[in-house]
Parts: structure tokens; sequence; C-alpha cells
């Protein structure tokens, strides 16, 4: 259930403008904040700004809309994955009046409704809110690169070689040990999960996430 999670969280808090939004380099990182999982940045950081490149993975833009992210699929012949194989998905999905019939699943959770595409595979799972509004993108495969060319399995020096010193590093706890590096990019954010991290640059990326908000995930 965690994507569930990591969603809900993050739509509840999707509300906060980029601008509100702090970045760190090398040198000046977010440090936890007691035992409660939140962040908190020096405050001689600066502001970054977005650069013009849309966040890409995959050759598929963050921030389609749901027509124009089923086009693109068909064009380079990704499939959906069966509603019935989407089985981490199974215990939030909810029936909703006139439901668009396009191979999304909708979801209910704390009384927000959305809706997701996965492809085969899972390897691509692609999240809208109700008003079909693109909110999240995120992969744990290799698959696919961004438009940087990083990719899962990438390691953290390799990461900075791409996207530069300009990111934001959060961590919290749980049982992954989890730790993160956010970059903004063209009003989205680009954001790569270690897991059981060592807090060292030769840590690999676990999953990458493009998204409209930079809230930390939750196990």
């Amino acid at each position: 259930m965690k994507k569930i999670i990591c969603l809900i969280a993050a739509m509840m808090l999707a509300v906060i403008p980029l601008s509100a939004c702090e970045s760190a380099g090398a040198d000046s990182e977010s440090q936890m904040s007691g035992s409660t999982g939140k962040t908190s940045l020096k405050n001689d950081i600066t502001l970054s700004e977005a650069e013009d490149t849309p966040a890409a993975i995959g050759g598929i833009e963050f921030g389609l809309t749901p027509q124009e992210l089923l086009a693109v699929l068909e064009d380079k012949g990704i499939e959906l994955e069966d509603a019935e194989s989407m089985t981490e998905w199974t215990d939030s999905s909810v029936v909703v009046s006139d439901p668009v019939e396009d191979g999304r699943i909708y979801y209910l959770h704390d009384g927000l409704t959305f809706f997701v595409y996965e492809t085969k595979g899972g390897d691509l799972i692609f999240e809208y809110d109700e008003n079909g509004e693109a909110f999240a993108v995120f992969t744990d495969t290799s698959a696919y690169e961004t438009d940087k060319g990083a990719k899962v399995g990438d390691t953290v020096v390799r990461v900075k070689e791409l996207y530069g010193s300009n990111y934001y590093k959060g961590s919290h706890d749980g049982p992954e040990n989890e730790v993160y590096y956010s970059y903004e990019q063209n009003g989205a954010y680009v954001i790569f999960e270690v897991y059981n991290s060592t807090d060292s640059d030769s840590d690999t990326v676990s999953r990458i996430y493009m998204s409209s908000s930079d809230f930390p995930f939750g196990d």
C-alpha cells in the first residue's frame, strides 16, 4: 500500500506553490527535525529557477492530459496493465458514477478520488487527480530514462552529474531508511529515492518520481 499512502499524503499538500519550496546543494542539505519525519532547511538557501525543458521519463513528458498520455503510449507501443493484475491497488479501488472506460482505475482514500494508469508489468505508474490533472509518474525499474539520462540503478553521483548540485535532500524514518534528492524542473519536481541509504554518493537510485508536489513520501 506504499503507493497509495505516498500519493494521498502528497496530494493533500499539492496546493503548496513551487516558489515556496527551497532547494539545497551539496553543502546545504535538509536535516531531520525530531522523529516526526519532517525536514527543514538552513536559512541561507536560495531559491532556484525552474528549467525550461519539460521533465520526462521514457520520452513521455510529465503533465500530459489523460488523452495525450494514452496517445503517446499507443504511439510507443506501450500497453496498459489489466485491472485485475494491479494487485497493489486492489484494496482501494472504487466504483464511480459515469466512469471513463479508457484503462484507468479509480481509487478513493480519505475523501479524495483519483485515478491511475499502469503499464504492463507496472514499469510506469501515472497518477491523476479527480479533475484529470496529472499529479505524478514514477518507476522503480531501469527500463526508462529521464530526459537527462538518469535511471533507476544509477548512483547518486551520476544523478548529480546529470542534474547538478542545486537539489533538496530529504529523508524520513522507516524500515527502508529512505533518502531522496529533489530537483525543480519546468514547474515540476524530479525526485530520486534511495532505499537503505548509507548517505553516500555511491548509493543507487531505487525509484524515480516526477510530481507536482515536493512533499516527502511516507512508508
